[in-house]
């Protein structure tokens, strides 16, 4: 597994690279190729990656509206080429990879419209799963990052109730003292309880 772990690493810096410098196909491809080094076959049906719509859906969706303060956890995550794990601790760096690749879609979206946001959020929801019964790493920065942006993806379809809870699952994860919030950048930590509060009171200010 050493050797498809390192692949695996250095695919997802590649498609890093490619997501920072604005060529989120190609980081696509990236992140798909890595992501089939370290799923285990038995998960590979509940984590399939292949997308719902075809090609021509997603090039014909409307592109969404610009909006400079629509914050959204926009840094991918890394991994250790290094790491020498067993078949079972490969968790982590799966969850790493999807995140990364729901971020593609999600970066995507901006210009393809809304079917790579609901691409982006079947992806968030896969990473998460993956990541439930994790005991083997602090995988805190992931399901806050996840957790936030499938928020704000359910505020953009004006499905507040569904918001809600991911708001609500988020606010209580953040106030548990085992978990580590020293893995995100403070201006990043603040932006997010920032929407989990305008989101909580959304009449908070007084009127004029």
């Amino acid at each position: 597994m050493t050797h498809t772990i390192q692949d695996a690493a250095l695919l997802n810096q590649h498609g890093a690279a490619f997501l920072a410098s604005n060529q989120p196909e190609q980081a696509l491809k990236c992140f798909q190729t890595a992501l089939q080094y370290v799923i285990n076959p038995e998960d590979a049906h509940m984590l399939d990656t292949s997308c719902s719509h075809s090609s021509a859906q997603l090039l014909a969706s409307t592109k969404l509206q610009d909006s400079d303060d629509d914050y959204i956890y926009d840094k991918p995550f890394f991994f250790n080429p290094a790491a020498n794990m067993a078949d079972e601790e490969t968790g982590p760096f799966g969850a790493v990879i999807l995140f990364n690749l729901a971020l593609s879609y999600h970066e995507q979206a901006k210009l393809l419209g809304e079917s790579h946001l609901k691409m982006a959020m079947q992806l968030y929801e896969k990473c998460l799963l993956l990541l439930r019964e994790q005991n083997h790493f602090d995988c805190s920065n992931i399901i806050i990052a996840a957790l936030h942006n499938q928020a704000k993806i359910f505020e953009h379809f004006y499905d507040h109730q569904l918001a809600a809870e991911k708001y609500s699952v988020l606010s209580a994860l953040l106030e548990r003292e085992e978990i580590r919030r020293d893995t995100l950048e403070q201006e990043d930590l603040n932006s997010i309880c920032l929407d989990i509060y305008f989101f909580k009171f959304p009449t908070c200010a007084p009127v004029a």
